[in-house]
Formats: structure tokens, C-alpha cells, sequence
């Protein structure tokens, strides 16, 4: 029997600015807020898959997603993670601009914000590994690059899931580009698509006149906003797909 489900995608569906999960640098006082383990600690209590998983316990839910998570890598912690008892895979999807890059010290990738290097980072990088990212966004980086990035991440995803028989869907922020320029408003497509938290219209779904009442100080979703958007946009759709 089939009885797995898994979730895949970046700090929104992490949980990140949650109650549980605060962690974030404040720019006025030049300081980090809330608890620095949040990524070993785990997916919040309060985030809409953990909501999921208390709903549908007959099912085991399995939340891969990591703070500052790209596509690709998005992608492929599904592939070391999906198989034939996996009935459902929701690829909550992240920002185009995100990619895997090389440590500074060693080997090893990460997942990169590209252009997000004001942040103070432990251990410091050195000032030959700043300037090649600055140089590479300024010489070799154009926003097609990470549409397509994505477009690979989300059909390798659904082709992932089809192998192992699973049921998939699908969300990216926003209504990026990456949409239309790779022809993934086709039918099929669509109909595999949910609406992401990361740009959730909280104010049109709610008629919510002060949306900040959904977002935590950095402007990640808090345990309101995980609540409205679960009760509304994925309990439904897991009722959907479930039954």
C-alpha cells in the first residue's frame, strides 16, 4: 500500500517564520533574531505540511524542504527520497534565480540566492569567492538561466513521480515567466498546478485589509498565514487527490 507522501521546497514550506522556527538578520540593529538551529531542529510545527500530517495521519509525511532551497536542489532531494510507496509528490517550488554553486571550502554544493551576499555568513567568505560571484552575476547570469533551471526541476519531478506511479503537483511563487517561456501553461500541466505561500494573495482570498498579519517580521509566513493557507488551498486539494 502506498502510503507516503512527500513534500519538497524552501523556507516557506519549511516553516520558516513560524513561532517555532524565527531566524533572521535584523538590519537596523545588525543583529541575528530567534534561534540559529532552526535547520537542524526541522520543518515547523505550524507549517501547512505539518497541519497535513496531523489531518491525514494515515498517511506518513516526509518534509524535505530546507531554508534558501534552489530548484534544482529541490529536485534532487525528491530523487534520493521517492519511491514505490510514495503516493503523493508536492513540489512546492522556489524563486527562478536560486542554484546550486561550489563551497568556498570544499567539494561540496549549496544552494545559492543569487545576489543575496549582504548577509553576514559564518565562516566568512573569502573576498576571491565574493568577487566570482559578483562576476558572475554581472558577465553570465540572465534570468532565462534560472527559468530554466526550474522548468528542469519541475519535469524531472513529474517524470520522477510518474516512474514510481505517484500522483504530482506543482507550484512555483508568483506567476514567474519561466510559465510561459517553457510552455508549462499547457492543459496538463495546469491542472497539476497549486497556488505557493510564498506569494499567497492572503488580502483577495480573505479580504484581509492588512496582510502583514500573515507574515512574520522578515516577511516569511507566520502560524496565521500557514493556517489560512492550508485550510483553504491544500486541505482541499489533499481531499482531492486522497479520495
Amino acid at each position: 500500500m502506498k502510503n507516503k507522501i512527500i513534500i519538497v521546497g524552501d523556507s516557506y514550506t519549511f516553516g520558516h517564520g513560524c513561532s517555532d522556527r524565527i531566524h533572521y538578520y535584523d538590519k537596523q540593529s545588525k543583529t541575528w533574531i530567534g534561534d540559529q538551529a532552526i535547520n537542524v531542529k526541522g520543518p515547523s510545527q505550524h507549517c501547512w505540511a505539518s497541519l497535513a500530517a496531523r489531518d491525514f495521519s494515515k498517511y506518513e509525511f516526509i518534509n524535505l524542504s530546507a531554508p534558501g532551497n534552489s530548484n534544482d536542489n529541490i529536485f534532487k532531494g525528491l530523487a534520493d527520497t521517492v519511491d514505490l510507496n510514495t503516493e503523493l509528490v508536492m513540489f512546492a517550488g522556489s524563486f527562478p534565480n536560486r542554484m546550486l554553486i561550489k563551497d568556498h571550502g570544499s567539494e561540496s554544493v549549496f544552494p545559492w540566492i543569487v545576489g543575496m551576499n549582504w548577509l553576514p555568513s559564518e565562516p566568512a567568505q573569502p573576498k576571491s569567492y565574493f568577487t566570482a560571484k559578483e562576476s558572475f552575476i554581472k558577465h553570465l547570469y540572465i534570468d532565462s538561466m534560472g527559468n530554466n533551471y526550474t522548468v528542469m526541476a519541475i519535469m524531472s519531478a513529474w517524470a520522477a513521480s510518474i516512474l514510481y506511479q505517484s500522483k504530482f503537483v506543482w507550484s512555483i511563487p508568483g506567476h514567474e515567466p519561466v510559465l510561459v517561456d517553457k510552455q508549462l501553461t499547457t492543459v496538463h500541466m495546469q491542472s497539476l498546478q497549486f497556488l505557493s505561500i510564498a506569494r499567497y494573495p492572503f488580502n483577495d482570498k480573505f479580504n484581509i485589509q492588512d496582510e502583514s498579519v500573515c507574515l512574520a517580521a522578515d516577511g516569511h509566513i507566520n502560524n496565521y498565514g500557514h493556517n489560512l493557507y492550508y485550510e483553504t488551498e491544500i486541505k482541499p486539494l489533499l481531499n482531492k487527490l486522497l479520495t
